[in-house]
């Protein structure tokens, strides 16, 4: 049902778009060759991909839907809907709304460089706390849930463009029992809110706050800045910090507390290299659950992911990539997860205006160093073809 809805809300939106509207299509295939240990090189059936992108936009109004294979089949189509979504612009009242299914991320990820590659392959993970509950994507307002948001732009008020959001984003938010003189009866409240600011000066910084809260009582806040004055510079820092609070408890229970910092930064040396480097150290909630009828937390999980990458475009429409990840998922673990380098060249070759493939060799290497569990590599060979028109 609440698909549906979604679907009548697109619906709706699209009436805006007229048939002078630009078109727009793109195909995404990735396939994968694996070898685990000293097992011969395999085609992996199971994690190839395949994304189309379908939109249509004016000045206006507009609507995407990507369509996804379906892996895990459930979809008699063979296909799933990874996203959909629809947008209206009022100029008059310089606010546009957006209602589907997506995403929805202002700080610039600094991902210039990643081309066609796997977030595994590049900057494998989000603003946030990556091992958290509450803030794991401190900058995604609707976390490719459905979700309408409302966006305000004013650019004659102030020296600078201002961005203000709000939205509502389907999430099971609160529930409660209440018994009254016509006996009991349960209230749903399944949509949570989000809200963003953000100011830009051309030339100058670009910062944005970022504010949800999905489930009653949890608070998550992304808080990023970009400084825009260095030329050739291309950079985010940021903070996350995520609260649980503990009031469908005990009033008595604590509240849990986690957060992040980020940093990343990509500086082009020349037209033809660049260097990206990008950080993040994390303290993530852990919880055994409820103690009586209290929620007790236990320590915070401390994580750290680091990553340096170096392109070097050969021709005008060939690029060479060396990229680096190192991750510790927690500092305290036992466990044989705790200590990740992967290791990923890739060569990127634009073969027309509008036809793309990337090789790249990932190898991936477990424990290297730290004496937790067995040392362990493997080698995934990615191979990707995209095609925009």
């Amino acid at each position: 049902m609440k698909k549906i809805v979604a679907v009548a809300t697109l619906a709706s939106l699209l009436t805006g778009a007229t048939f002078a509207a630009d078109i727009s299509f793109s195909y995404t295939g990735k396939n994968y060759f694996t070898s685990n240990g000293n097992a011969g090189v395999k085609y992996d059936h199971d994690k190839r991909s395949d994304c189309i992108s379908l939109g249509l936009k004016n000045e206006y109004a507009g609507a995407v839907v990507d369509f996804d294979r379906d892996t895990d089949g459930t979809q008699a189509s063979g296909i799933t809907v990874d996203s959909f979504y629809g947008w209206m612009d009022f100029a008059a009242i310089s606010t546009e709304f957006t209602a589907g299914i997506w995403n929805s991320r202002y700080a610039d990820n600094v991902k210039t460089d990643a081309g066609d590659l796997d977030d595994e392959d590049f900057i494998g993970w989000n603003y946030g706390v990556t091992n958290g509950s509450v803030a794991k994507d401190a900058g995604n307002l609707t976390e490719g849930k459905i979700a309408m948001v409302a966006a305000y732009t004013n650019k004659e008020a102030l020296p600078g463009e201002l961005l203000v959001k709000f939205g509502f984003v389907n999430s099971a938010w609160d529930s409660f029992t209440k018994t009254d003189t016509d006996g009991k009866y349960t209230r749903t409240n399944s949509y949570g809110f989000v809200g963003e600011v953000a100011f830009k000066q051309e030339n100058v910084f670009n910062v944005n706050l970022a504010i949800k809260s999905l489930t009653a009582h949890n608070y998550s806040f992304g808080l990023y800045f970009s400084p825009l004055m260095v030329e050739n510079l291309q950079a985010t820092a940021g903070f996350a910090l995520g609260l649980d609070g503990n009031t469908t408890y005990k009033a008595e229970g604590d509240t849990g507390l986690e957060y992040a910092f980020d940093l990343r930064a990509r500086y082009a040396i020349t037209d033809k290299f660049s260097i990206t480097t990008a950080h993040n150290f994390s303290s993530g909630l852990t919880t055994t659950g409820k103690d009586g009828d209290a929620k007790k937390w236990n320590d915070n999980k401390l994580a750290m992911l680091n990553q340096i990458n170096v392109t070097y475009a050969f021709l005008d429409n060939m690029k060479f990539g060396l990229n680096l990840q190192h991750s510790i998922s927690d500092f305290d673990a036992a466990y044989p997860s705790a200590n990740t380098l992967i290791v990923t060249p890739s060569v990127a070759i634009k073969a027309t205006e509008k036809v793309n493939v990337t090789v790249a060799s990932r190898g991936t290497f477990e424990n290297i160093g730290f004496g937790k569990g067995a040392e362990t590599f493997n080698l995934t060979l990615p191979l990707i073809f995209s095609y925009n028109y």
